[in-house]
């Protein structure tokens, strides 16, 4: 198991992750700020793959 996601889902620690181009890293979300910084790539991404679960379902084979 991810060591990030253990500490986040079993812990209760809130790391926050971000990916600016070719720099990324964690760190401890410590505002509000950093919460939205860290939920808009996730939420995005959850709904790009929520679209392709859609579009797979759909596909008549």
């Amino acid at each position: 198991m991810c060591v990030i996601r253990y500490l986040l889902v079993h812990e209760n620690v809130p790391v926050g992750a971000y990916r600016t181009g070719k720099q990324a890293g964690y760190f401890i979300i410590t505002n509000e700020n950093e919460r939205a910084l860290t939920l808009a790539p996730l939420n995005s991404h959850a709904i790009e793959i929520e679209e392709r679960i859609k579009a797979i379902k759909a596909i008549k084979i």
